[in-house]
């Protein structure tokens, strides 16, 4: 599986004019190391920051190259496929230009086009992955076009499906988060609920368990949990727990993934303005705030029963809300809105040279959770 490298990275630390190239190439190379066998996709500049092999692995990273490459940077091109780094290219690339992967963008092609493409590059021993894939009806097309791999936000589109009847394992699901976030909320009660539950059971106890937490006595119970790790922390990686059970699926894992590190991202950046006090709501912003395409329903159904804060559910709705800035600002680096995320940036004070640091801390302790 192939992982797009995310556009707040690219767009504040991949720039031809970012010094800092081999920092963020470390970093990439870190964060890769999570995704089990999965690949890191890099838009790679050639200039003279050509020395990639001496930060990032051949096994963590797949590396895109532009159409328009010069004598220079095709020899670079080369050198690294010789040394076992995969290559992709825009297929809009002259012919003689070596590569393991063919890029191909499906906006406005028809699906005869896209076949073509494919049907052009498995003749050549070629695999292809399509770009711009922004919703599922796209995705199914790549999919019957044959392509390879996929690039885009097609898995956090909201079906919206015709009954917003949940099925009986979302629906236990959402009232152990109601129970969680409940100001009155029964630690017994819940323990009890929990340890019924096999499933949450089990994703929570193994997590605590697992190298990351270096317990020296291993958890067997959630009251046991509670004595080692403390409530407020507990309570963070049930919240995790409950919401990945919600849709066990790929495309569930991806969201709750996103989902996670952006409450941490969130969390991170709180911290760093001296909001102490609301880094909770902050991680709880941004945990929910694709609970909308988790469930497949419109956000206000989604959160009809679970007790959270009013600025926080208005904000998750798109309503005014002194909340609504935090989600903005992930939303734009997400998708590299850079004039929308220097002007957010700005207005809250955020250093923006400490956003790569809190983006990369926040995907790793996401990987954490998802990965081990």
């Amino acid at each position: 599986m192939i992982y797009d490298l995310p556009s707040g990275v690219e767009g504040l630390g991949c720039s031809k004019e970012d010094m800092d190239w081999f920092t963020l190439l470390a970093s990439v190379s870190v964060m890769a190391s999570g995704f089990g066998d999965g690949r890191i996709l890099v838009n790679y500049p050639l200039t003279e920051k050509s020395d990639i092999e001496s930060v990032l692995s051949k096994d963590l990273a797949v590396l895109r190259f532009g159409p328009e490459l010069d004598s220079d940077e095709r020899k670079v091109l080369g050198r690294l496929r010789e040394k076992g780094y995969p290559v992709a290219v825009d297929h809009e690339a002259d012919g003689d230009i070596q590569m393991d992967i063919g890029v191909v963008k499906v906006e406005g092609k028809t699906i005869d086009e896209l076949k073509k493409y494919v049907e052009q590059l498995k003749a050549e021993g070629i695999e292809s992955l399509a770009v711009g894939v922004n919703s599922m009806s796209s995705y199914k097309q790549c999919i019957d076009a044959g392509f390879d791999y996929f690039k885009g936000d097609f898995f956090r589109e909201n079906r919206l499906l015709s009954s917003d009847k949940l099925t009986s394992n979302q629906v236990s699901r959402l009232e152990l988060f109601t129970m969680l976030e409940s100001d009155d909320c029964d630690f017994e009660e819940l323990s009890r609920a929990i340890e019924k539950d096999v499933s949450i059971s089990y994703r929570l106890i193994g997590l605590l368990n697992s190298p990351s937490f270096g317990f020296a006595n291993k958890v067997s119970s959630v009251r046991q949990a509670v004595t080692l790790a403390g409530w407020q922390a507990l309570r963070r990686w049930l919240r995790l727990a409950i919401l990945t059970d919600i849709d066990p699926t790929p495309r569930g894992e991806h969201i709750c993934y996103a989902s996670a590190q952006r409450g941490r991202f969130l969390e991170l950046v709180s911290l760093r303005l001296g909001f102490e006090k609301d880094r909770d709501s902050f991680f709880l912003l941004g945990l929910l705030s694709l609970l909308d395409v988790l469930l497949d329903l419109p956000m206000n159904v989604a959160l009809a029963d679970i007790p959270i804060d009013e600025n926080i559910s208005r904000a998750l709705c798109h309503e005014k809300s002194p909340y609504r800035k935090w989600l903005g600002l992930i939303e734009s680096l997400e998708k590299g809105e850079w004039e929308r995320f220097r002007i957010i940036a700005t207005k809250v004070a955020l250093d923006t040279d400490a956003v790569n640091e809190d983006y990369f801390d926040s995907v790793m302790w996401a990987n954490t959770f998802f990965y081990g």
